[in-house]
């Protein structure tokens, strides 16, 4: 058996010894051949402990590591039979109920390799239900459901990394990511560096398994990819239904994989001279890295000598970064005709760079040495704005190249977007007002990148503004960014001063701030350049067209900006306009809309609509409101 205690600094910490109870209770409650069972449970001189059934061989991440360095795949039989018999394991724990027979509803939450143990008869038992959560309502009738990104980055479901509710359908898609790994033989999820795996995933990019499609029965496909929807409603619904899809291809006697599996994980264990239980390695390389909460963590600290001390969340020297690491430098600038621009240290010269006060066809002395353009310095080039990091950029996003002009006085930004979308625009548009600029680059209509040039938009200032960091931890970050390719996120993420998972939420939430604001300017102009592409080192989002809409139509509509649109009609009707609207339905908008200029094949009362589209919530606008703007700013309705 396992003896499984928390260690001595967490054991008076009230939130984790809450959740070490919560684990004994939820084990306690599964009995199951594929679920590693609770035995017991009990207290030590004030130390809470768990008795675990002892699994003798190895876990599947452990397996997975010896047949990469040993150039062996796993046969897709063996595959399939490990998937199988882990999902009857996950069915149990999904199905489990209270003593009254109240379901559980167990949502897992850390389906991964480390977490599935395998023995050498063969055996695959699903463990760990340390992060688990479930509906323990006999237990404590009010406790809030805890919705923190929690388990190993690569195998988080997109759900979790939003932040939005999720349920046991985030289990199923952390299932597809080990099925498709196993028959891969490599990650599902890559990127640059765990933001960038974080992205992928959130955007469910499963090309990688998709390549590999042609090569599996159909059926297994279609189920793996079902499970790996980035939708929980298009996603497979159960681990039972899942794993019925699997099973008809698990082809051979169970005895004969159950003993071809038992020789492999035997071979794991000679590998690594573990032969009797208790082998010590076989845990330690699985425990999870603990993230701190934001008031417990020690910060890395600079020294007098310009180094770099990195700490744990325990106040342990991780590691030192030499002086080589630190940017200390000054960076003189002068503008083209001699002027003095400034003195900056690598913090300030970013931040200059990113909101235009320092322009790429400024000179650049560092440390005294002769001055050369910015685009000699590559770490500060990344932070140009993207229409400006190339001298080809630079020359196609002039006016006079330019596709397309709007005058935001005429129906702002939301008119120019639902232009771009009815036509699928691919490229550049340039927002200006006053002194502010956003870029939004575009793939067939829909946003995929978003930049701006207010000092507020940049991720370390919201952060800071956020709480999340201190300004001092974020100059620090700065100074040492060059030695993570110039990446903010990959750098406060590698330093330990952001959890990886609140980097991506905060990503997201900044993309939707800089894209939202320019609707509500009122004055200055769009300028659209056709066949710009996004620089290759950005990271594509995930934004949804109708919904960045809908958003920026009813940011105009709360601030009285569309009485144009409407002129005073609220008594009139609407019809649609039948080429148009055509063209928006083949577009594959989303149902609201859809079902909007279906039900507009008459003329149909502005009041009615808002009927049959109520408000979310009192005080809010009807959403016919937001959705009328959209498809007028389109000319896919018009006024009866």
């Amino acid at each position: 058996m396992v003896i499984k205690r928390l260690l001595p600094d967490l054991a008076d910490d009230p939130k984790c010894r809450r959740m070490f109870e919560r684990e004994a209770d939820l084990g306690l409650r599964i009995d199951h051949d594929n679920v590693v069972r609770v035995l017991d449970r009990g207290e030590d001189r004030g130390r809470p402990y768990i008795v675990l059934e002892y699994v003798f061989g190895v876990d599947l991440w452990r397996l997975g590591r010896h047949l990469l360095r040993t150039g062996k795949t796993l046969r897709q039989p063996v595959a399939l039979y490990v998937m199988t018999e882990m999902l009857s394991g996950l069915a149990a724990v999904h199905s489990a109920k209270s003593r009254d027979g109240h379901p559980l509803r167990i949502e897992h939450r850390d389906v991964s390799p480390s977490n599935i143990f395998l023995s050498v008869h063969g055996d695959v038992k699903l463990g760990d239900l340390g992060i688990a959560i479930a509906d323990m309502r006999e237990n404590r009738p009010t406790a809030p459901r805890d919705e923190r990104g929690r388990g190993k980055l690569g195998y988080l479901a997109p759900e979790i990394i939003k932040g939005v509710p999720s349920d046991q359908r985030s289990d199923l898609f952390s299932a597809g990511v080990v099925a498709a790994e196993l028959l891969l033989g490599k990650p599902l999820f890559t990127g640059a560096g765990e933001i960038g795996i974080l992205l992928a995933i959130r955007d469910a990019d499963i090309r990688p398994f998709k390549a590999i499609a042609k090569t599996l029965p159909s059926a297994v496909d279609f189920a793996i990819s079902a499970a790996l929807a980035a939708d929980p409603e298009a996603r497979i619904q159960t681990a039972k239904e899942l794993r019925a899809e699997l099973l008809p291809h698990v082809d051979e006697s169970v005895r004969k994989l159950r003993t071809e599996l038992g020789r492999l994980v035997a071979e794991v264990l000679a590998d690594t001279g573990a032969t009797q239980p208790g082998d010590k390695g076989a845990m330690a390389e699985t425990v999870e890295r603990r993230w701190p909460d934001r008031e417990s963590r020690p910060p890395a600290l600079l020294d007098d000598d310009g180094r770099l001390h990195v700490q744990s969340d325990t106040g342990e020297l991780v590691r030192v970064l030499d002086s080589t690491t630190v940017d200390d430098s000054r960076y003189e600038v002068t503008s083209p005709d001699g002027a003095m621009l400034g003195t900056f240290r690598l913090a300030d010269m970013i931040r200059a760079i990113a909101t235009r006060s320092v322009g790429p066809r400024d000179l650049v002395s560092r440390n005294g040495a002769t001055p050369q353009p910015l685009h000699s310095f590559p770490h500060l080039v990344r932070h140009l704005p993207p229409s400006s990091r190339t001298p080809t950029l630079q020359k196609r996003t002039e006016l006079v190249n330019t596709t397309e002009s709007h005058n935001l006085a005429q129906g702002g930004l939301v008119t120019a977007l639902a232009q771009a979308l009815l036509h699928e625009l691919t490229g550049l548009m340039l927002v200006d007002h006053e002194e502010s600029r956003v870029e939004i680059y575009l793939a067939k209509g829909a946003p995929v990148y978003v930049a701006s040039n207010k000092p507020e938009h940049m991720l370390g200032a919201r952060l800071v503004q956020q709480g999340v960091l201190t300004q001092g931890e974020l100059d620090m970050a700065l100074a040492v960014m060059p030695r993570f390719d110039g990446r903010i996120g990959d750098t406060l993420s590698a330093l330990g001063l952001v959890e990886p998972v609140t980097l991506v939420r905060h990503i997201s939430a900044q993309v939707r701030e800089r894209l939202l604001e320019p609707f509500g300017w009122i004055e200055g102009r769009s300028a659209f350049y056709g066949g710009v592409d996004a620089p290759k080192d950005l990271v594509a989002l995930e934004l949804d067209p109708w919904g960045v809409l809908e958003a920026g139509a009813r940011l105009r509509l709360q601030r009285g900006l569309e009485r144009d649109r409407f002129g005073g009609r609220d008594g009139g009707s609407l019809l649609r306009a039948t080429a148009k609207a055509e063209h928006v339905l083949a577009l594959r908008p989303e149902p609201a809309i859809a079902s909007l200029l279906t039900m507009l094949e008459t003329p149909t009362p502005l009041v009615r609509l808002d009927e049959l589209n109520p408000a979310a919530a009192e005080h809010e606008l009807p959403r016919s409101r937001p959705l009328v703007v959209v498809l007028l700013a389109m000319g896919a309705l018009e006024w009866a």
